[in-house]
């Protein structure tokens, strides 16, 4: 084994190490790592070490079985790297979302709900200009202001959801799986 073993496992007793775990527990040791070539070359390998005994159940020897597994090894690091990528990327697109989301909040809460609180305005003027106007017309107003509020509650509900301003002010990072509640 200590042929097979890099010199660093060799240094750290491993391969004595794994013979005296297979010999006391009499069952088979595996491990994946480095290992050495004949000519010095190292691979990585799975390798299973198996205490092996007589009819009478000693200990006669060990069987060992070892797998060059670099193509698999070099596999799942290139896939590991591939799925790190694609988690960045996952972040950077929520990121990209969630300022978009942001900003169509803002512009809703913004303009929009400066155009509306305008609107409401004006309908309290006509309001008070034509107090003494037909029923009719006052009816029409009465109706224009349930309107105008609404659009107003909408616009402030709308952009709530999109992103509530209130995050932004605390500093609370956005998630898909937090729902705050405020009242």
């Amino acid at each position: 084994l200590g042929t097979l073993f890099t010199l660093d496992a060799t240094a750290r007793d491993e391969p004595t190490r794994m013979l005296r775990q297979a010999r006391a527990v009499q069952a088979p040791q595996d491990r994946e790592g480095w290992c050495r070539r004949t000519d010095g070359g190292r691979f990585w390998a799975h390798l299973v070490l198996s205490p092996l005994a007589d009819e009478d159940e000693q200990p006669r020897g060990f069987h060992v079985l070892v797998r060059d597994i670099s193509a698999r090894k070099r596999l799942q690091d290139e896939l590991d790297a591939h799925r790190r990528k694609l988690e960045t990327l996952a972040l950077a697109s929520e990121a990209a979302r969630e300022r978009e989301k942001i900003r169509i909040a803002r512009e809703l809460h913004d303009e929009l709900g400066q155009v509306l609180t305008v609107q409401q305005m004006d309908v309290e003027m006509l309001a008070d200009e034509l107090g003494a106007a037909a029923p009719g017309v006052r009816e029409r107003i009465a109706a224009m202001r349930s309107h105008v509020d609404s659009a107003l509650e909408m616009t402030r509900r709308i952009a709530g959801d999109l992103r509530p301003l209130v995050l932004d002010d605390l500093g609370v990072p956005p998630t898909e799986d937090t729902e705050i509640v405020l009242r």
